[in-house]
């Protein structure tokens, strides 16, 4: 079969008009060369011509702002932000699976709420809100003496598998819908902030986990950084404020804690991938200016009411306070500070949407500050003028 030189010219008219459209693959200038060097191979470039127009064909039918092939559609055209070293090779199929699972809790929670479909979204902004102790009334029984309220500290301190871990989600309204509350299979459960370095206590207040800090190739299965320390807990550490309060606490696999939030590896799974979608499709506008979505973590002893707060005798906190100093240098007042963990709790369950959280104050003075929650919105695909949502 012979090909005349005019419809060479038509070929690589149609391969520099894909090139264009697509953005100039390696493959399409290659395959125009070779039709220009060698007669012989006409035959074979025909067919690779035909395969071509198909291919550019289906790129001018395809959705605006994708390039079949070259460029995926939302949210498939982002960068990942979280890490994606796999050392394990099944770790992906693990989280495609437990995505599978969220999908099926969330219709069946919409469903149970009353609340319209497609209302949970897997990507959707996240807040996490979690508990030591998901009730006090198993504790708070009978007349509530002094001695009583005294001993409800030793109760919870012994208490290490009452937690509960609530993964709230940004609904199509802005204000955010309680999606599924998972029990904490292990916690410390002393209700006191953590304050020092291997102290085994798990953090009280208002952290934010980002991005970089996921780790899918955990020793606990999955796990991410929840933030800690804040500015908050090294002001308060005055012996060392640059590391003394310590670090590293996780939300994580198995059933173990010393300090951590333990979920089990099939519910880690589930949290995981909620907030590996989230932290790669949201970002932040704050005063004109883009910046990395984190997810809220505020963690609580209990639920912060002003019943369960008065199931406490003072003077047995003020021992606790001492007992748990260490070697943070000063002593935490604990009805105070929970009082203004009280205040973050609060704005959320009046606005149902997570606070902006702030330090006000310095060194051991400093307290945690609250305003209106951040604007937060998807990430745009790279080289497009608008993002595609879903």
């Amino acid at each position: 079969m012979k090909l005349q030189k005019n419809h060479i010219f038509a070929w690589m008219t149609c391969v520099t008009l894909f090139a264009l459209l697509c953005g100039t693959s390696d493959t399409a200038h290659a395959a125009a060369t070779e039709t220009v060097e060698s007669e012989s191979a006409l035959d074979s470039t025909l067919n690779l011509f035909l395969k071509m127009r198909e291919m550019a064909t289906t790129t001018l039918s395809a959705p605006a702002g994708t390039c079949q092939n070259l460029q995926e559609p939302w949210p498939k055209c982002l960068r990942k932000l979280t890490p994606q070293n796999f050392i394990h090779p099944e770790t992906p199929a693990i989280l495609s699976r437990a995505a599978k699972r969220v999908e099926t809790r969330m219709r069946a929670s919409e469903k149970r709420q009353h609340l319209p479909p497609g209302t949970f979204q897997i990507g959707a902004p996240l807040y996490i809100r979690t508990f030591k102790h998901d009730t006090l009334s198993k504790f708070v029984t009978g007349p509530r003496t002094q001695q009583a309220k005294a001993r409800l500290l030793h109760q919870l301190d012994e208490e290490l598998d009452g937690g509960a871990m609530e993964i709230w989600l940004q609904t199509p309204s802005g204000r955010y819908e309680l999606f599924h509350t998972y029990h904490i299979c292990q916690v410390r459960g002393t209700p006191a902030p953590k304050r020092n370095e291997d102290d085994l206590l798990t953090p009280e207040g208002f952290y934010q986990a980002e991005a970089p800090l996921l780790n899918p190739n955990s020793n606990y299965h999955l796990s991410f950084d929840v933030g800690y320390p804040n500015q908050f807990d090294l002001n308060h550490n005055e012996h060392n404020r640059t590391n003394g309060a310590g670090n590293e606490i996780y939300i994580h696999g198995i059933c173990g804690s010393v300090g951590c939030f333990a979920m089990t590896d099939p519910l880690i799974e589930e949290i995981y991938s909620l907030a590996d979608a989230s932290l790669n499709q949201n970002e932040v506008l704050q005063d004109g200016t883009v910046r990395p979505y984190s997810i809220p973590v505020h963690s609580f002893p209990f639920r912060m009411t002003r019943d369960n707060m008065a199931q406490f005798d003072s003077a047995s906190m003020a021992v606790m306070e001492k007992h748990f100093q260490g070697a943070a240098g000063s002593i935490l007042d604990l009805p105070a500070f929970w009082e203004n963990l009280r205040e973050g709790y609060q704005r959320f369950e009046d606005a149902k949407i997570p606070p902006k959280v702030s330090i006000s104050g310095s060194g051991v003075s400093s307290k945690y500050a609250f305003n209106d929650g951040l604007q937060i919105r998807k990430r745009r695909c790279p080289n497009l003028s608008q993002s595609r949502t879903h």
